[in-house]
């Protein structure tokens, strides 16, 4: 009978929500900043002492532009040469709470920052992930899978849990698009091909020379005063033409225009199928399974409709 009562009131409470691998408890967290476009190195200045001046903070250690080294067995470094992103470890003091600490951080650098990405979260057991939860949308169509993943996006910042969202298709680069002139091209002696190397040139500069360090050749480069590449700027720079005997100097502005946009940062395939994948970071000592309940409530409950052909699947 004792048995018997003992599942009874066992199975008169609700269901206790399930984590499949407990958070670590290594004094360490971790902070990821990312923005649209340009460098992390000012956001970092700033985030800094708001970092230091929290008591549960002992050290900060910086990686701008790459992901940290491998410090914790599921961490992966999965940034390289990108200016726009730069992570942060962080030690904590001596019976500082993490989750405590995780959220203090997260509220002040909220107040502080804006047009920028920053998440701040504990170190978790288990597989490596990007983000707690995770969601792929699989089809053919790279503007319907954008369109789509906003709408993910949306119904996701509704829930009171989600601290942050992205997705990939939202990230994008900056491109300058110059829109040549085909009738004034042949009148400046100049063509596309010395009109592109002629730009190359002032962009990332020529080889002048090489030098040898042992084994290994080291090309110089020279390379123009990259601050002087304003949009302005590059207009007015003169194309020489092809003839050497010929002085003529056209400016770029005369042969082409040049208009400012912007170009998907990176087209991401899952199992051969072009994905967007829109990531859910939340709030420290939330689970990712309560908060997938909460979702799936608020996607049915909206007007998000599946087109043929595309799925939708969960990961995290």
């Amino acid at each position: 009978m004792g048995d018997v009562s003992s599942v009874r009131i066992l199975g008169g409470q609700p269901r206790l929500p399930v984590q499949f691998f407990p958070a670590s408890d290594r004094n360490q967290i971790q902070i990821e900043i990312e923005l649209p476009v340009g460098s992390t190195r000012a956001t970092v200045a700033k985030i800094q002492p708001l970092l230091k001046s929290n008591p549960g903070v002992a050290e900060v250690h910086w990686f701008v532009g790459r992901s940290a080294p491998t410090f914790y067995y599921n961490v992966v470094p999965g940034r390289r040469g990108t200016p726009f992103y730069a992570q942060g470890i962080v030690d904590l003091a001596d019976g500082a709470d993490s989750t405590e600490v995780v959220s203090a951080i997260q509220k002040t650098i909220a107040l502080q920052t804006n047009r920028c990405r920053v998440v701040v979260r504990r170190l978790e057991q288990g597989a490596p992930f990007d983000a707690p939860l995770e969601l792929q949308i699989q089809g053919s169509d790279l503007d319907v899978l954008k369109s789509l993943g906003n709408q993910i996006r949306l119904v996701l910042s509704q829930c009171p849990h989600v601290s942050q969202t992205r997705s990939d298709l939202s990230a994008t680069i900056p491109k300058l698009v110059l829109d040549v002139d085909p009738l004034s091209v042949p009148q400046a002696s100049v063509n596309r091909q010395e009109i592109a190397r002629q730009l190359y040139a002032r962009l990332e500069g020529i080889t002048a020379t090489t030098l040898y360090d042992g084994n290994q050749t080291l090309p110089v480069r020279v390379v123009a005063n990259r601050q002087q590449n304003s949009v302005a700027q590059l207009s007015a720079v003169k194309l020489a033409a092809r003839s050497p005997a010929s002085p003529q100097q056209t400016p770029l502005a005369s042969l082409m225009e040049l208009k400012l946009g912007s170009d998907v940062g990176a087209i991401v395939h899952i199992d051969g199928q072009r994905t967007d994948e829109v990531k859910a970071y939340l709030a420290p000592g939330v689970l990712p399974e309560e908060v997938l309940k909460d979702f799936k409530r608020r996607l049915a409950a909206s007007d998000f409709v599946l087109p043929a052909g595309y799925d939708l699947r969960f990961g995290g």
